[in-house]
Order: C-alpha cells, then structure tokens, then sequence
C-alpha cells in the first residue's frame, strides 16, 4: 500500500504533465458540470479556492458566483493548519497572494464567514478516489476547516481524470468530501457505496 507523500509525488507529477489544450477543455468541462447542478444553483452560500500549482481552476465558479447573488468565501490561513474564510464581493480588489503564493481575501476589507451557514465548499485536492477521501498537500487546513461545517453543507472536490487514484489510506483526522466531478465522471455518495456516473468526457 502507498503511503500518501509517494501518492501526493506521484499524482503531481501527472497532474503536471496534462497537457495545455487538454487542461483548458477539461477545465470548461468541469466548471460546466458544476454550474449546471441544482445543487449548486439553489446554494445561497458557496466557499471556493483559488487555483493555483495546475488545480482545476475556478475563476468562472467565482464569477458566477458574484454575478448570481450568492454570499461567496474564500479560505484564508491563519497560522498552521488553521485557516477561516472571509466573504468576498470583488476579487479584482479584495484579494492578495498569502504565505503560498494563494490569492487570498484581505482581512481588512472583507469579513468572516460561519462555517455552519455555508452551503456548498468546493474543495481542492491532490489526490481522490472512489470511495471520496482526498489527500491535500499535507499542511491539513481543510481537514480541519471541515470540521467545523454544517450538515447540510455539500463538499465537493474538482479533479482532473488523471487525479483519481485506486485508494488512499485514510484516518479520523481525514475529511472525505461528498462528490467529485472530473471532466469524465462525477464520483458520489450513496447509501451503499460510492457510485460513479459517466456524464461524458473529451473526445
């Protein structure tokens, strides 16, 4: 069994690989997908990330986000393996590169958001599998932070094809997230196992 720093290198390397044109169809069809579920149409409180490092990139969900009303997070670090979110309404202004190189909210112009009254997290992650654990890039902010969620609060992690793996060793203090959407599949929870759904990937 893989232990998850051989996972994370692994992962990354392949993630790093992908190549341009087919990151960008990938990326349009991930964001695609989400925009489209009633899920996050009907959320009122979405928390996302900033991509960086070849992440699924998110700067159209953000967009949306804003341009649909919806109260919209972003994590910032507070010290290690601690992080809150803090609302934005313009990230043209409101955002900085924090200790990560991370665009991240200014405390100063942006307030705290509660974690119990978010509806949807999008997650960011290095690695995923099938049965939804995930593998960050081990600092453990989001396990953390997701704790600290509601139950109604939805996570969801954005991939790349290339970024789901057979298994991940997982333990308490690892967050799994409730469904995954890549530009192939859309991998969730039932109440009997993780079911996958083809929904079409890039020809």
């Amino acid at each position: 069994m893989r232990d998850k720093n051989t996972i994370r290198k692994t992962i990354i390397r392949k993630r790093n690989d992908i190549p341009e044109g087919y990151r960008i169809e990938a990326n349009r069809i991930i964001t695609q997908k989400l925009l489209s579920m009633d899920f996050f149409r009907r959320a009122e409180a979405v928390m996302c990330y900033a991509g960086i490092c070849g992440e699924v990139e998110t700067s159209q969900i953000i967009r949306y986000c804003i341009d649909n009303g919806k109260k919209l997070s972003l994590p910032k670090v507070l010290c290690k393996g601690e992080m809150d979110s803090r609302t934005v309404t313009c990230p043209d202004s409101q955002l900085e590169k924090g200790k990560y190189g991370v665009m991240e909210p200014i405390c100063a112009l942006t307030t705290e958001s509660e974690p119990g009254e978010i509806d949807v997290i999008i997650v960011p992650g290095v690695a995923f599998d099938r049965n939804l654990n995930r593998i960050g890039y081990g600092a453990g902010y989001y396990d953390n932070y997701l704790k600290k969620t509601g139950r109604k609060c939805l996570k969801v992690g954005l991939a790349f094809d290339v970024q789901i793996t057979e298994h991940i060793p997982a333990d308490e203090t690892d967050e799994p997230v409730d469904l995954i959407i890549t530009e192939s599949e859309i991998i969730e929870r039932l109440p009997d196992q993780a079911a996958i759904m083809g929904n079409g990937g890039i020809a």
